[in-house]
């Protein structure tokens, strides 16, 4: 005799298959194209997760549709820059944004990557931080004017309820501009 799986059982497998596979890729947490002047997050909301708009230091000048870009967020001037990732976070001068998770909820991020132009007397050297961990991109950034893809795809920190994203950018040798765009954070 012959025992068949009734086809519901079958067919839920699969969806839960399906499931999983989607999530394991994870979502888009947030992003950040700067259209229309907007330092909002463009990204379709996600239940249970809140994104702050992107604050920046007291360099941030302008939007611009420029230098291969779009439009994309712009700092400029020599004390902008400063020695290291530590400094110029700490003096406010860095383009940040928060992910926060409702009361019940944890998210994870899995990955962030953003577009990075420098000017040749702008910022050398990039990275970001997120909470207290620190990316050194500076070994795959120049400041030659071309726009650099920075990302780290897979950070795999978990159980978060809460966690602050910035981007600084240091060891600048005068005034410049630093430019960034397409900041996007998944989970």
């Amino acid at each position: 005799m012959k025992i068949m799986k009734p086809k519901s059982s079958l067919l839920a497998v699969m969806a839960f298959s399906a499931l999983a596979a989607v999530s394991s890729q994870g979502a888009t947490l947030a992003t950040f194209n700067f259209t229309g002047e907007s330092l909002a997050n463009s990204a379709s909301p996600i239940t249970g997760i809140t994104v702050t708009n992107v604050s920046t230091g007291s360099s941030f000048n302008s939007f611009a549709a420029t230098s291969g870009f779009d439009e994309h967020a712009n700092i400029s001037g020599a004390s902008s820059f400063f020695s290291g990732a530590t400094s110029q976070a700490a003096a406010g001068n860095a383009l940040a944004f928060s992910i926060t998770a409702a009361s019940g909820y944890k998210f994870s991020l899995t990955g962030f990557s953003f577009k990075a132009r420098s000017t040749l007397t702008a910022p050398s050297d990039i990275g970001f931080t997120i909470g207290l961990n620190s990316y050194d991109f500076s070994s795959s950034f120049s400041n030659d004017s071309n726009i650099t893809t920075i990302s780290n795809l897979s950070l795999g920190l978990t159980d978060l309820t809460s966690v602050t994203i910035s981007i600084q950018g240091w060891n600048a040798s005068s005034s410049g501009a630093l430019r960034l765009d397409d900041l996007v954070a998944t989970g």
